[in-house]
């Protein structure tokens, strides 16, 4: 139930079958629609059901230029309630493609070129060197972000929130000399922004108990700090 609930609110599609659609340079084209025999459906209006096809959720949020996840269902339709057909689970058979398109009966996706076929084998309809695909091959399809922007998130914020250890005389002196030497090789955010950041942040955090209080956020020495390193 929990992944049917996934799929009308528009983050996912299960059943999909995918059809082969040429190449752009050097990645392929699949068009990816419902499978006549899938398990969930929605209605569409009077034209679009002429043409045959099964509607996506009328709420999908899939849109050119998304990142998506394309994972096999091993036992084809019906089979995404398995944990087998999960992207996330370390057994799942999946790539990586990005949304060219979208229709309300297809979602067109960008694969580089060779890793379809590597992965789930050729498309039904594929007239390659590998010939046609087995018909009975389905696809769900996951909404994904990739997670070097978080990561790099992370890593920002921890450069402004970690607190060094206090360093001997011996390894200050050697840092000293380390940046003499070759200086574009720092990493470390200046002490007075860090601090600027973190205080002003504590300033207008209602849960803070700096809250709203100058003098105990520092701001206005950090200010005059500020100021006196740019003259």
């Amino acid at each position: 139930m929990h992944s049917l609930l996934l799929e009308s609110s528009g983050h996912a599609l299960f059943d999909m079958y995918p059809e082969r659609r040429g190449n752009i340079f050097s990645d392929e084209v699949y068009r990816l629609v419902k499978a006549k025999d899938a398990k969930s459906t929605f209605s569409l209006d009077k034209e679009t059901e002429d043409s045959g096809r099964q509607g996506l959720p009328q709420n999908s949020k899939f849109s050119q230029n998304d990142v998506v996840m394309l994972t096999l269902q091993p036992a084809g339709v019906g089979d995404f309630f398995g944990g087998s057909s999960i992207p996330t689970n370390k057994d799942a058979t999946s790539i990586e493609a990005r949304v060219l398109g979208t229709g309300p009966t297809y979602v067109d996706v960008a694969i580089q070129g060779g890793r379809f076929e590597a992965t789930f084998g050729p498309a039904p309809n594929n007239f390659g060197p590998a010939g046609k695909g087995d018909p009975n091959l389905r696809l769900r399809m996951d909404r994904y972000f990739s997670n070097v922007p978080y990561n790099r998130m992370v890593e920002a914020i921890g450069q402004l929130t970690t607190i060094p250890p206090k360093k001997t005389k011996e390894e200050i002196a050697l840092l000293k000399e380390a940046d003499r030497k070759d200086a574009s090789h720092r990493r470390s955010v200046d002490g007075v922004i860090r601090q600027t950041i973190l205080n002003s942040f504590a300033f207008s955090n209602k849960e803070s108990p700096m809250y709203g209080d100058l003098d105990a956020a520092k701001l206005n020495d950090l200010v005059s700090s500020l100021a006196v390193a740019t003259i």
